[in-house]
Parts: C-alpha cells; structure tokens; sequence
C-alpha cells in the first residue's frame, strides 16, 4: 500500500482505507467528490494521492466547510463528473426532511472517522467518582460517532461499580449516537438521572446540555477530562432566554429556510407560519444555504421584529448568542416557546 494511505493511518482516525478502496474498484468509479470535516482537513493531499495510487480514481476534494451529513453536495457532484461522494465524519443523517435525492449513476459513501484514542482507567475512575458523589446511579452513555466504540467499555466499568447505565437508541441513529441537531439517544423517556457524553470540544457536550434537564457530565477522550456541564448550561440558558423574551412582542418574523439537502424544512416553516398568523402577526420567508450576521444585516429592516430558522436549530445558538444580534434570532423550538406561550420548560431544538 502507498505511503500516503500508511500516513492515515498515523493520524489519531480510522479513514477505512481498504474498505474504501474496494467500494472504489467494486463501483468502478473514476471521479470522486471527497468531502472532509473541517478538523481533518489538512489530510486531504494524502488521502487524495492515497485513493489515486490504489484505484486510479480521480479525488477532488470538496473546500466549502462541511456542516455534517445534512450538507451532501450532490449537485456538486454532478457538475464534477463524480460517481461517488466519500463523506467523512458522520453516519446518514438520522432527520433527513425528506429523502435525499441523488442524480442518477452517484452514490454516497459514509465514513465516520471512527478515533483510534482510548479512555484510560483514570478518566472513567473520575466519571465514576463524580456521579457517585452527586448519588446518581443510571446514567444515559452517549457519544459522538467517533468514540461510540468507548461505549460498551464505559458501560462494562460502571456495572461493576455498581451501577447501571443506559445507551439508548433513537430511529435512524446508532446506539447512544448523538449529531450535533439530534439528542434523542441522550433523553429517553424514563429510567434515567443523569447524561453522559463522550466527545471532544464544546458544541456537541453543549447541544446536548441544552436538550434535557438531567445533570450532564462530559468525558474528553482527547484532554483526558471529566466535566459537569451544569455551569456551561445555566450562562447559555441566561443568554437564550433573553432572546426568547425579547420575541414575545415581535409582530413581523423573518422565517428561514435552508437550501442544503437536509435543512430544507418546508412542514416546519409552515407550521411556524401558521401560529405566527394565527396571533395576527406577519411573516417574510428567507431562503439561503447559510445563515450567518451578515445574511441577515443584508435583508434586514426596522419592519421585521424576530427572525427564526428553520434549517438548523445549531445557528441561533451557537452563532447568535455570544456575538449578540441587535434583534432576537431564534430557533424552531425557541420560536414555539414564544408563539405557543409555553416559556416555563426550554425548547432547544424542535
């Protein structure tokens, strides 16, 4: 095998070079689109070079950042000549709108990126510690997809502490899998009190700290760090608060719709539509792949009150709260809370 598929193999993830390779031959594919998450990016020459030397296809290697399995560049594709999209960091996307339609001859190849790190005993000696401490005894395992294999060890060490975890399963998602606009794995309906996830940085940990009510607890599987996300989840629930009642008197809303293949959600935006009609109010749709400051300073004017958008929940949150928006940017739960005047439990996503 060529130098450059051994590299990969040196980077901290599971590429699935063989695998792919043999899709790659079996499919006779001569053009590939190569979409990459942005943490991973800086292999694209290799893997590139890697897939050239094996097969002789042909790797194009797709720059725009790479939302998650919700962004598939299907058309790209196509004007590229590519027979085969290889998407990296994600599984399918567990809330597709609606089917994702690809043009005929392209398939689409998902390769999660699995980490090769493992949780040292220190670190689970420490999550056990810190739920001991607070009595909670049946925590909910979840993890990004990269460290779900750390599941069942984690599952196995807390058995024999003497508790008794859970890793819950959601439709169209792996056991205890969490995306960063689906948490369901980490909130089932009953038998649970407390969460935990495992996974790097701050946006999944904090999507899913504000999608239940139960202590959270994350396991860094990269610093090596058990943290409860209780502080983390009280400054955003102040700040998106603010938000959602300084909506309760907007007249005018700015509804958004997304154009990537899975953020356009037409049923939900109507819905929006509807309630916020039916409390006499107006509305001006949007349509636009990103939603971003500058999206919405183009378009705005005095006459609109609130924006909310439909395509992803991850935007309101993560881009418009700590760099404040002189108008309330919401998400489709949020808008609810608002139009349905139902502010006492926090609705994060839909």
């Amino acid at each position: 095998m060529h130098e450059t598929c051994m590299r990969l193999r040196d980077t901290g993830y599971d590429f699935e070079i063989e695998k792919t390779i043999n899709a790659i031959k079996e499919g006779g594919h001569r053009r590939l689109l190569v979409q990459l998450p942005e943490g991973v990016k800086s292999f694209s020459r290799d893997l590139a070079e890697c897939l050239r030397r094996e097969t002789g296809a042909r790797a194009t290697i797709f720059a725009d950042p790479t939302w998650g399995a919700c962004d598939i560049p299907v058309d790209e594709a196509a004007r590229l000549g590519a027979t085969l999209i290889l998407h990296y960091g994600h599984t399918e996307y567990s809330l597709q709108p609606q089917p994702l339609r690809l043009p005929p001859g392209v398939s689409v190849l998902y390769i999660p990126l699995k980490s090769t790190h493992r949780i040292p005993q220190e670190t689970l000696e420490t999550l056990y510690s810190l739920l001991e401490k607070k009595s909670l005894r049946r925590p909910v395992l979840t993890a990004t997809v990269q460290h779900l294999d750390e599941l069942p060890r984690i599952v196995e060490y807390l058995e024999r502490r003497g508790m008794e975890p859970i890793v819950a399963r959601a439709p169209g998602s792996l056991p205890g899998q969490v995306i960063g606009c689906d948490y369901r794995t980490g909130a089932p309906s009953e038998g649970h009190d407390s969460v935990v996830i495992v996974a790097g940085g701050v946006f999944h940990p904090l999507g899913l700290a504000l999608s239940t009510d139960k202590p959270v607890f994350q396991v860094d599987p990269y610093r090596l760090v058990v943290e409860d996300l209780g502080p983390l989840r009280e400054k955003w629930l102040r700040k998106r608060y603010a938000a959602i009642y300084k909506a309760l008197d907007a007249r005018v809303w700015g509804v958004w719709l997304g154009s990537m293949t899975g953020q356009y959600r037409r049923a939900l935006a109507d819905a929006i539509e509807r309630l916020i009609e039916q409390r006499g109010g107006e509305w001006v749709e949007f349509y636009s792949r990103t939603v971003t400051p500058r999206e919405l300073r183009a378009v705005d004017t005095p006459r609109i009150d609130a924006h909310v958008v439909t395509s992803c929940p991850r935007v309101p949150t993560d881009d418009f709260t700590l760099e404040e928006y002189p108008k309330p940017v919401l998400s489709p739960g949020e808008a609810l809370m608002v139009l349905k005047r139902e502010l006492q439990r926090y609705r994060f996503m839909w």
